[in-house]
């Protein structure tokens, strides 16, 4: 039975079709030594591709800055250098020259994978000097058609782009952003010894070579033989001849045998590390189904520890909704919410440093702790200052938690609240119109740092309609594509303008326009809000 996991062994390559013929690319290619290779801008291509691959693209792979005199900006999670504004003064650093070529063909930007070499990147910007006329002014000259620049150009420019250098390359003119992709890019010697392998009679893999290096062996020595024949036909020495071409068809069937035999060990070393690979991709599959298993389990653990959305502890007096949206299967945001001593309501969020199983299981002791606290005499104050004293004892030095605790008496509609280092600050809501206020007050150390911390706590009075929320910093500090922030200004401006919204949409409102602020862009963050609404 077949195994999908089986194309990981070698398999056939369709290479993409040729956008011009061999003879216009080796004329192409002359034209360049002679002309560019030798001129300040050609050096200054070679320097800046041995620059990437040399400096640039290895600090890249490492996740450190680079070292480098260009102005980069390293995305897509340490794999790509984006050198932007390449027309900004300076920017190029040492290449000058370079900056004003990419300048005059309407290049503003260059994206690049960090596992391109060198010499890709400067065929490609050679490539581009082929054609800067076209690019430039749109000039198509008889020659410049003979050597097939226009289809370049459109291929270059299309939608798909083109494949060259061994790379997916494409420029976008409108924002003259040029792409340069790693591509896999099969050589005329592989795609012929996979021909031999498809065609063999007996076996299609190595044994294919080392079981015809004998038979040809024998063509390539008779062969060989050929030439001394016709030579003796003529009468010249016929000895002598003889000797000579039996040497010559010694010394071929030797070489032929030689190169059939040593493409087999190639082969053979291939077919051997892709099943050593197939196994070990195998084992990973297995062992990652097994953590995905284990991180549903513990997903479904997590989402039985908060509130469900219907639960309202007091319905007649507060209204309850939330939203919690993890990074991971699993997060280190956490609230909860219960009732204590009658018409008293207990209110924790919680936002735990890192992210996954870790910060999860810190959760997991927050609301324990949470759970066994005394109902009768809760004071916010008190039960951050045992929180901490735990968290500080049984938790490594480098996990904390900021932790926002309140309590809401409503037969006297006080608040009273207490903030263990949490940002962004609570926000008050006015149901009246007066705006949207940050409670400033009660900030003290996150939990978890050091067993020596004292809380205060502050109290606030609300009115029917107020709205009393809560968000991790997963909400302000998502970013979208080009890098800005959601802020706590879009949040509060948000907020004013959900005034109307009823409380129970108010955390899903926030979370969708977090998501068209971020469009495409990975979350890097837990996302949670936390709403709690006065009733009249």
């Amino acid at each position: 039975m077949a195994d999908e996991n089986e194309e990981l062994l070698p398999v056939d390559f369709t290479p993409p079709p040729r956008v011009r013929s061999r003879l216009a690319g080796v004329i192409e290619s002359a034209r360049r030594r002679l002309l560019l290779t030798h001129s300040p801008l050609g050096r200054q291509m070679e320097r800046f591709g041995a620059h990437l691959e040399s400096s640039v693209f290895p600090a890249v792979l490492d996740e450190q800055p680079p070292d480098s005199e260009l102005v980069l900006w390293v995305t897509d999670h340490g794999r790509t250098v984006l050198i932007e504004d390449v027309r900004e003064e300076g920017s190029m650093g040492p290449f000058g020259r370079l900056a004003d070529f990419l300048d005059s063909v309407g290049i503003r930007s260059l994206s690049l994978d960090s596992e391109l070499e060198s010499n890709q990147v400067c065929d490609v910007l050679k490539a581009l000097w082929d054609v800067r006329h076209l690019l430039h002014e749109g000039r198509c000259g008889w020659w410049a058609r003979r050597l097939g620049r226009r289809r370049m150009v459109d291929e270059l420019t299309s939608a798909q782009g083109m494949h060259m250098a061994c790379a997916d390359v494409k420029l976008d003119t409108e924002s003259g952003a040029l792409t340069i992709r790693d591509s896999y890019c099969p050589l005329t010697f592989s795609r012929a010894v996979d021909v031999f392998k498809r065609r063999a009679s007996r076996f299609r893999d190595h044994r294919a070579f080392f079981q015809a290096a004998p038979r040809l062996a024998l063509v390539a020595a008779l062969l060989a033989l050929v030439p001394a024949g016709i030579v003796m036909l003529i009468g010249h020495n016929p000895a002598l001849v003889m000797a000579v071409g039996l040497v010559m068809a010694v010394l071929v069937a030797a070489v032929t045998v030689v190169i059939f035999e040593t493409i087999g060990a190639v082969e053979y070393d291939k077919e051997y590390q892709a099943r050593q690979l197939l196994a070990r991709h195998r084992e990973l599959q297995s062992a990652h189904e097994r953590i995905q298993a284990d991180l549903g389990r513990a997903r479904r653990v997590q989402q039985m520890l908060i509130p469900h959305q219907d639960w309202q502890p007091l319905p007649d007096a507060v209204r309850i909704a939330h939203a919690f949206v993890p990074e991971m299967a699993v997060g280190g945001d956490y609230y909860d919410v219960k009732r204590i001593g009658g018409d008293r309501l207990a209110v924790l969020f919680a936002d735990v440093s890192g992210h996954g199983m870790a910060s999860a299981f810190i959760t997991g002791i927050i609301k324990t702790t949470f759970e066994l606290a005394d109902r009768s005499a809760m004071r916010p104050c008190d039960f951050l200052a045992e929180l901490n004293g735990i968290l500080d004892r049984i938790t490594p030095t480098d996990s904390f938690a900021a932790i926002v605790v309140a309590v809401y008496d409503a037969p006297a509609r006080r608040l009273t609240y207490t903030n263990a280092g949490h940002q962004p600050l609570p926000l008050l809501v006015r149901g009246d119109g007066g705006g949207v206020e940050p409670l400033e007050g009660a900030v003290g150390l996150v939990n978890g740092i050091t067993p020596e911390c004292v809380y205060e706590q502050c109290e606030v009075e609300l009115a029917p309609g107020d709205r009393f929320v809560l968000c991790t910093d997963g909400i302000i500090e998502s970013v979208n594509a080009a890098g800005e922030l959601f802020g706590l200004q879009r949040l509060r401006a948000l907020l004013e303008d959900s005034a109307g919204l009823p409380a129970s949409e108010l955390p899903a409102g926030i979370l969708s326009a977090v998501a068209a602020h971020t469009g495409d862009t990975p979350q890097m963050d837990d996302q949670t809000v936390l709403v709690l609404e006065v009733l009249g």
